[in-house]
């Protein structure tokens, strides 16, 4: 597998620290290391002001490539958005104002009987119950 190249940008050094940080934290960090490095081309080829990165150029980044899948969207995007937190706690300066948690994953909406239902399905089963039960002899 190629290496990525080295971080290039003016947040070169915020990069490395953030990686040593979550390293000495006995995080492996090699997949985040890649898109870290990635985004750090990412902010050279577009031209972005480091010092003030919006939620638009985070997204333009986490959905540029197009055959990804949702849930890679999801991580690149929570990859950056937890760099961009941490360093702007680590500078006690907003660098950018608070992502949010990014693109929710599409969730099954519960289906809640009525008082209705549930009855007709006790009896029903009761039914079943007494219609499946043994005959006894007498």
């Amino acid at each position: 597998m190629r290496k990525a190249a080295d971080f290039t940008s003016d947040l070169t050094i915020d990069f490395k620290s953030y990686l040593k940080f979550m390293r000495d934290n006995s995080y492996v960090f090699n997949t985040e290391e890649s898109i870290l490095k990635e985004f750090d081309r990412f902010i050279i080829s577009e031209q972005i002001d480091c010092t003030s990165i919006t939620e638009e150029e985070v997204e333009r980044f986490a959905f540029k490539n197009k055959n990804a899948s949702s849930e890679q969207y999801r991580r690149r995007y929570a990859i950056i958005r937890n760099f961009l937190n941490w360093l702007s706690l680590k500078k006690s300066t907003p660098l950018i104002e608070a992502l949010p948690k990014g693109p929710e994953k599409a969730r099954r909406i519960p289906y809640w009987f009525s008082k209705e239902e549930i009855q007709s399905m006790i009896k029903l089963a009761g039914q079943i119950i007494l219609n499946t039960a043994p005959q006894v002899e007498q």
